[in-house]
């Protein structure tokens, strides 16, 4: 194995590792996120049962708490999402060079490429899925399993902002007091 070869290998793995500690990290804060969302959905449910006279000031401040918690974790979990789709981007464009590279000057003299439809010396960097497919001439473009894979990280925080600014002004009007829900 060429020395080139070595370091790309270690550079294509480096790549991988570091989409998969931003993906782990995105775990972290997801599961955290969950956790205290559920805690304070469980306790405004509980508050809603207890009607204690004259106000119950729970039922107003439960949901500034969940509103503020959405507020203060969507840069963190926004923030890991954009580093994600970088390494996934850099790894992606660096197969892509390989290829173009292959195809346009092999250094080991392999002539196969159009036969078989892949190169031996960038045979260690295709056998991941996403890069399959790829084509020197394509256009930059996007794996559409990776960006599903990031959606409901992506979104979650926003339906917890919606929930939370709903019950704020449910909570406003006094819905919950008139006994409607």
């Amino acid at each position: 194995m060429t020395e080139e070869r070595r370091d790309n290998i270690d550079l294509f793995k480096y790549y991988g590792e570091q989409k998969k500690v931003e993906h782990e990290l995105l775990t972290h804060r997801m599961t955290w996120y969950m956790v205290s969302q559920s805690f304070l959905i469980i306790s405004f449910v509980n508050c809603l049962g207890r009607t204690v006279p004259p106000v119950n000031y729970f039922l107003y401040i439960i949901p500034i708490l969940g509103f503020s918690t959405t507020l203060l974790i969507w840069p963190a979990i926004y923030g890991a999402i954009t580093t994600i789709n970088m390494w996934h981007d850099k790894k992606y464009k660096f197969i892509k060079q390989l290829i173009l590279d292959c195809k346009t000057g092999c250094k080991m003299g392999c002539r196969r490429w159009c036969r078989t439809g892949r190169c031996p010396e960038i045979g260690a960097f295709t056998i991941d899925r996403h890069y399959l497919s790829i084509s020197p001439t394509a256009v930059e473009r996007r794996d559409d399993i990776h960006l599903n894979s990031l959606l409901f990280a992506k979104y979650h925080p926003l339906i917890f902002l919606i929930l939370w600014l709903g019950v704020l002004i449910m909570d406003g009007y006094g819905l919950f007091d008139k006994g409607w829900l």
